[in-house]
């Protein structure tokens, strides 16, 4: 028998059996993985990955320990710690030498560790020192290279995006089949979306919607691109099919209240509302968007009302920190609601009012809430109380 193939048939079927939501099942078979091939790290780290998910801590501990005394590579070591969450000794596993692996293969190990755990900024001189020893990179780690450098650099600021774009053209002249740079491509024009950005993400994904079915997330982008550049209908469509999508998250659906509120459509938004609010108990942008609705209704009070039946909902008298940063919280959602509406008198005061109040509840516990106080005492011209 082919004990590779063996695992591949465990790894692949408990990942359908995790997706589809039976855990027991899906358990079952990672555990045969280790079994079948205990010197292949796949069903440890998935096994391992499976306990910390449930919070199944301790087991999880114990299935480390016998993986430990498996795993071949310094990339698997240091795998399982990030999984656990001690993330110095990941790092010390991936910067790790090991006879066996290839210093090319190393340096993507450790920059994807970087960039998976929020660390782009470590993955830059790593990748750059990668793509500098030309003769010493194949040329499929040469691109996989360029991908992590353009997602690392992109957000840093505008002149990351330039040489992030060149980055990903580079592999667009290269690969054989770009769609994922093209989509990489698209992702990085969205970080700043000037019209001349949003023409080309239209282009890009129009283009990949010919061959395979569009993400969820490029959806989105292409609303958002067809919005920019104007054209309604082809916008509208777009977000309707995105509210048809199973995987909507929490922040597109977000996007598309924003987009309504911002056009006067209340009708649009009560029932994704409704929606988010029960998804999202005591969430600081829902609370926002509910607000915002009743101010376009002319109903500044009941804006203020969501916050304080936010704050009443919430009390509890022995957590005296969780009640001022919800006390901030509030206030700030007050701020920003009356950023909206310094024009209009009658909805901008009940909300500086009501935010004031607020902040003078937490400012004397919470120094840190005077530059955001400052802020509302400026949007109401009172700049010298603010300096």
């Amino acid at each position: 028998w082919d004990a590779n193939a063996v695992l591949a048939d465990l790894v692949w079927n408990g990942q359908v059996l995790l997706a589809t939501g039976q855990t027991t099942q899906a358990e079952a078979a990672f555990l045969r993985a280790t079994e079948v091939a205990p010197d292949r790290a796949e069903g440890w780290l998935l096994l391992t990955k499976l306990f910390i998910d449930q919070d199944r801590k301790d087991e999880a501990e114990a299935i480390a320990g016998k993986a430990r005394g498996f795993l071949p590579t310094a990339a698997s070591r240091g795998r399982l710690e990030e999984i656990l969450g001690d993330l110095a000794a990941a790092e010390a596993h991936f910067r790790q030498a090991a006879p066996e692996e290839e210093s090319s293969s190393q340096a993507l190990s450790l920059a994807a560790f970087y960039l998976r755990t929020n660390q782009a900024d470590g993955s830059v001189p790593v990748l750059r020192k990668l793509l500098d020893q030309a003769d010493d990179v194949s040329p499929v780690e040469r691109v996989a290279a360029r991908r992590m450098l353009a997602g690392a650099l992109g957000t840093r600021n505008y002149a990351g995006l330039q040489e992030a774009i060149r980055l990903v053209e580079q592999n667009i002249e290269e690969v054989a089949d770009p769609s994922i740079d093209r989509r990489q491509m698209a992702h990085l024009l969205a970080l700043y979306p000037f019209p001349d950005h949003a023409a080309r993400i239209i282009d890009i994904i129009t283009e990949l919607q010919t061959n395979q079915p569009l993400s969820t997330s490029e959806i989105l982008m292409l609303a958002m691109a067809y919005d920019i550049r104007g054209r309604e209908a082809e916008a509208v469509s777009q977000w309707e099919s995105l509210l048809s999508r199973a995987d909507l998250t929490p922040q597109m659906l977000k996007a598309y209240i924003s987009r309504e509120l911002r056009h006067d459509r209340m009708h649009l938004v009560d029932g994704p509302l409704a929606r988010l609010q029960e998804e999202l108990e005591n969430d600081a942008d829902v609370l926002a968007l509910a607000g915002w609705r009743y101010c376009l209704l002319d109903q500044p009070d009941e804006a203020v009302r969501v916050v304080d039946r936010f704050l009443d909902e919430a009390a509890d008298e022995t957590d005296r920190d969780g009640e001022l940063d919800r006390t901030v919280l509030a206030a700030g959602v007050l701020r920003e609601l009356a950023a909206r509406f310094t024009n209009t008198r009658e909805t901008f005061e009940p909300l500086t009012k009501r935010a004031e109040e607020l902040y003078r509840l937490a400012l004397n516990d919470r120094p840190d809430s005077a530059v955001a106080f400052s802020r509302l005492l400026s949007l109401q011209n009172r700049g010298t109380e603010a300096l």
